[in-house]
């Protein structure tokens, strides 16, 4: 769904934040221009060497939604 939603925005220049704390996220990240894992994210996660909020679950969400969104 992701890639498909890009595919009909490349005219447009948009950010693609995504939030994730799985192994299953990584593809997701691999199309964000801006990926974030939250606190309780999985090692898989951890390894990617994206950013990491100090929340963990919704309340991680959420703290990266106020910190890379304008």
């Amino acid at each position: 769904g992701l890639l498909e939603a890009r595919a009909r925005l490349a005219d447009h220049a948009l950010e693609i934040l995504a939030v994730g704390d799985a192994a299953n996220d990584l593809p997701m990240f691999a199309v964000a221009t801006i990926a974030v894992g939250v606190a309780n994210s999985d090692d898989a996660v951890r390894a990617t060497g994206i950013a990491i909020t100090r929340a963990a679950c919704g309340d991680g969400v959420a703290e990266a939604l106020h910190r890379f969104l304008r």
